[in-house]
């Protein structure tokens, strides 16, 4: 019985079989009490699957045991897009992307995470060892199936085995579409055309095919530069040009033509200007029974007198020989009359001008001026004083000369009237006169057809002064305006300008508003050459430059 009471660290230590009795304390009894082994070997361990969390694609992969070391439940966190690989070790770095998971299929079960371009090992599935126990068959946890589920959803992980043989079913949501990204090769090579790779319509591969590959199955390449809005033709058997405006039609010429269908000129043959007119029948000679032919007016007539002879007005001007006679002597200090033939003799004879007026005709009512460009007549005479009439004045005795450059405008009491040409620094008394011919009669145009895109010099036709003239100012207008900055141009007498103040169109704007002055002493002589140049363009260019200079020849600033 002294054996009892030994410690039982003094006992010999042996190996237990199933019958052997094992002395316990019962805690809740505080007694001690008597086992066999087998009475005591303890539960198997069990793994379970806690909760799943999406995570943030490209982030680490979480496992935290939730559970005990002998009844494991594990948490994952899983980031969205990744692939789940099946894998007995550690995987090939060459194997899946960054972000990609791998889950092993032996017995240690350990998870791997793929970062930076290498796997490594994050947990293991395997619980800690418990106590001994008898031997039994161990946990497992296996990867089964994978499932894409849709952008944006939750990852989801199912177990489809047992609590001690563990299958997981992965639902990993896809990433989400590219936005403009190409699924490409980075070996492509710049300017080459992109094909199809394969026949998913996903990827695309280079095509080794540039632009200038497929020039050469061009048989006869056409080459050649051109200006717009010019016809073009065919300088050689592969090679364009184009033909300039200054000697071949413009597009806006060649548009005058439209719906022509034959031969123009088979059009106007046997055509007649607009009008009244006794008709001829045939095509020879035929007499007109009409003693008498009024020309314009009933006041102008011409009228056969005898044989060979024609009268105008009742003066005889073609005798039976058809050659006017020779003039006679003119009285010393004639002067206003017209020459013309005596309806008895025939021969030529000056006559007094009756029944009409002056070229110019003094200005009614009271003139005053009001600036350099502007002065007043009492009473209202808009109805004849437009833009375009003529006038001229006297300051200290030198005669002046301008144009209405607007129509004139009536505030009780007084006519307003705006001129263009010389400045007006004073009126001399019973001076201001106005011109019985208006400045449309001697106004030369100028056209430029088409897009004004780009400035140049001498770019519309040129006028040769037939007499010596003044210029007074000009009139800018396109077809259609420009936008953004302005259309500026200028307009020389033998490549000087006559305008300090060049004609311009600003943004928006067609017609000019009022004529543009010219430099006062600007004035042409006989044969002066004059040209329009394009000094400034706009951004979005106007279309079709008309211009209108205003001339008044010298000589009738004289007369009375």
């Amino acid at each position: 019985m002294a054996d009892v009471k030994k410690m039982i660290t003094d006992l010999p230590l042996g190996t237990p079989t199933s019958t052997d009795v094992i002395p316990f304390v019962d805690i809740v009894t505080n007694t001690t009490k008597k086992a066999t082994k087998a009475d005591l070997k303890g539960d198997a361990a069990t793994v379970d699957v806690g909760t799943t969390t999406t995570l943030v694609p490209g982030s680490a992969a979480t496992v935290a045991n939730s559970g005990t070391v002998n009844d494991a439940i594990l948490d994952f966190g899983i980031p969205a897009g990744a692939v789940i690989h099946s894998t007995v070790i550690i995987p090939n770095n060459s194997v899946g992307v960054n972000g990609d998971w791998a889950f092993s299929t032996s017995s240690t079960s350990e998870v791997y995470f793929k970062s930076g371009g290498a796997w490594a090992l994050v947990n293991s599935n395997k619980g800690a060892t418990g106590e001994a126990g008898p031997t039994g068959a161990a946990a497992t946890a296996t990867a089964g199936t994978t499932t894409t589920l849709s952008a944006g959803s939750a990852a989801t992980v199912t177990n489809v085995g047992t609590v001690n043989a563990a299958i997981f079913d992965f639902g990993i949501p896809k990433g989400a579409d590219g936005i403009g990204d190409v699924n490409g090769p980075a070996s492509a090579v710049d300017g080459n055309f992109a094909s199809f790779d394969l026949a998913t319509g996903k990827k695309i591969k280079d095509s080794g095919k540039k632009a200038a590959d497929f020039q050469t199955v061009l048989t006869n390449p056409v080459t050649g530069t051109g200006t717009i809005n010019e016809i073009s033709y065919w300088t050689s058997s592969s090679a364009q040009g184009t033909l300039p405006v200054a000697t071949y039609p413009s597009l806006t010429e060649l548009s005058y033509v439209k719906g022509v269908t034959s031969g123009v000129q088979s059009q106007l043959n046997g055509k007649q200007a607009s009008g009244s007119y006794a008709a001829l029948a045939g095509s020879t000679a035929q007499a007109f029974s009409a003693s008498t032919l009024d020309v314009g007016n009933a006041d102008t007539t011409i009228a056969r007198v005898s044989g060979g002879v024609i009268s105008v007005e009742g003066n005889n001007i073609i005798t039976a020989n058809q050659q006017v006679t020779a003039l006679a002597a003119t009285a010393a200090g004639d002067k206003d009359k017209y020459c013309h033939s005596n309806a008895s003799t025939g021969a030529l004879e000056w006559s007094t001008v009756t029944g009409g007026a002056s070229l110019w005709t003094l200005m009614p009512g009271t003139p005053t001026r009001v600036g350099n460009t502007s002065f007043t007549v009492t009473g209202d005479i808009t109805t004849y004083v437009a833009k375009g009439m003529i006038i001229k004045w006297t300051e200290s005795s030198t005669v002046r000369m301008a144009m209405v450059s607007i129509p004139s405008t009536y505030g009780a009491p007084n006519t307003t009237i705006t001129i263009v040409g010389d400045t007006m620094a004073s009126i001399d008394a019973s001076s201001l006169k106005y011109c019985m011919l208006g400045a449309e009669a001697f106004v030369e145009k100028f056209a430029v057809a088409g897009t004004i895109g780009a400035t140049g010099t001498d770019i519309a036709n040129a006028f040769y002064a037939q007499e010596p003239m003044r210029v007074l100012g000009a009139d800018l207008y396109v077809g259609t305006a420009g936008t953004t900055n302005a259309t500026t141009i200028d307009i020389n007498k033998a490549g000087t300008t006559m305008f300090t103040t060049k004609p311009t169109l600003a943004t928006t704007v067609a017609t000019s508003p009022t004529p543009f002055t010219a430099n006062t002493t600007s004035a042409l002589a006989l044969n002066d050459r004059v040209s329009i140049d394009i000094d400034a363009v706009q951004t979005t260019a106007a279309i079709d430059l008309y211009v209108k200079l205003y001339l008044f020849p010298t000589r009738y600033i004289n007369l009375t």
